[in-house]
């Protein structure tokens, strides 16, 4: 996975530790935690809050707008939090990025043809 490969922010570690440990076990605030993660992740580090915290500031920019777009709120319950931190735990490393950027694209072709400006091309993910 091309994000996983050259930043290992999508990996097991930190974004497991920052839902792990940032968020509360009923899974309340994880929504609010992710929304900020996302906001994070679409800000230029000279553009960040200077009191923001180690572990989120600790993220690279992720640019091409892929978090730019502001959702809804979420709602998130105990389970749902347990199974995001399950799906973190796994070694997505081992998965072809091309798989990813297939079921990445399919999806976003329903929602917006427009995306594929900003996709990322398999030679540039390996």
């Amino acid at each position: 996975m091309f994000i996983c490969r050259r930043y290992r922010y999508f990996c097991k570690a930190p974004i497991s530790e920052v839902f792990e440990n940032k968020t509360r076990s009923d899974g309340s605030d994880l929504a609010a935690q992710i929304s900020q993660l996302f906001h994070v992740l679409n800000t230029p580090l000279a553009q960040r809050l200077t009191n923001l915290d180690e572990e989120l500031a600790a993220f690279p920019y992720i640019n091409g707008k892929l978090f730019a777009e502001l959702l809804p709120p979420a709602s998130f319950d105990r389970t749902m939090r347990e199974t995001l931190l399950s799906v973190c735990a796994l070694d997505w490393s081992r998965i072809s990025p091309a798989i990813f950027g297939s079921i990445f694209q399919s999806i976003m072709m329903k929602q917006n043809d427009a995306i594929w400006e900003r996709i990322t091309p398999v030679r540039r993910i390996s």
